[in-house]
């Protein structure tokens, strides 16, 4: 049975009642004198920092997907090095690139590292635009983007444009519980505000109203989208990798 807290301090409390240690065992273990220091970040008043974080990961032993899960609620992005490991690992995958399903992976705050070839005749995409502007949000609303041109030409950008902000809304705020004052989402948001239609599609989009949107499809994570006068279930899969930050995205098409 797979475990997920919905906080940092929860899924440390609940990896140190796995192991078997008390709070004044964990904090001596780490050198620390304050039981408090500990108790404060269990109960989501103190944030620690990411080396703290990781200290305490090294001393409950946590498996590879609780440490990328851990960082995942600790908004800590995937380091390029990060990204290249899985990127490599990816590619070695002769499946990923020869499947006619398209296939993308990103990471939380939906920067692009990977898509198959798919993936990039589905969406319009050309491997240069990908690498001058990385992030799917950004070619969605980006009026100079390929995607962006071509779902406005179908008249299929407005939904579409929907369901990945509700997506990434839900997940983000509401599930999360992130401020879009979070460190890791500032970047971004200064990306994605200039661009109007974000700003409106953001605003219309309440919590309520987004996470509805998300639940339209009777299955996890998944979203039902057109694109190309063709209907795909948009299926999120975070359990496929080991570390929770980064998402895999298939477009599997409905019948």
């Amino acid at each position: 049975m797979v475990v997920v807290p919905r906080s940092l301090g929860l899924l440390i409390s609940h990896w140190r009642f796995v192991q078997g240690l008390t709070q004044k065992d964990l904090c001596a273990f780490l050198g620390w004198r304050d039981i408090n220091r500990l108790s404060d970040i269990e109960q989501n008043r103190v944030k620690p920092g990411k080396e703290v974080l990781m200290d305490i990961l090294t001393m409950l032993n946590v498996p590879p997907e609780v440490r990328g899960q851990a960082l995942l609620l600790f908004g800590e992005p995937p380091t390029e090095e990060e990204a290249r490991a899985w990127k490599t690992r990816l590619q070695g995958d002769e499946g990923f690139e020869s499947t006619s399903i398209p296939i993308m992976c990103i990471d939380f705050i939906r920067k692009i590292h990977l898509i198959n070839q798919a993936a990039l005749t589905l969406l319009h995409l050309a491997p240069a635009g990908i690498e001058r502007e990385p992030n799917l949000l950004e070619l969605l609303f980006n009026p100079r983007s390929d995607l962006h041109q071509h779902l406005k030409k179908t008249g299929e950008w407005e939904q579409v444009a929907k369901r990945f902000v509700a997506r990434f809304k839900t997940e983000q705020i509401t599930q999360l519980g992130r401020r879009m004052s979070e460190p890791c989402l500032i970047p971004l948001f200064k990306r994605l505000f200039p661009y109007p239609e974000f700003g409106r599609v953001w605003g219309e989009l309440d919590d309520y109203t987004a996470r509805e949107l998300c639940r339209e499809v009777p299955l996890i994570d998944c979203d039902r989208i057109g694109i190309s006068g063709q209907t795909y279930h948009v299926s999120y899969q975070k359990f496929v990798l080991a570390d929770w930050r980064f998402l895999m995205i298939l477009f599997l098409q409905t019948h």
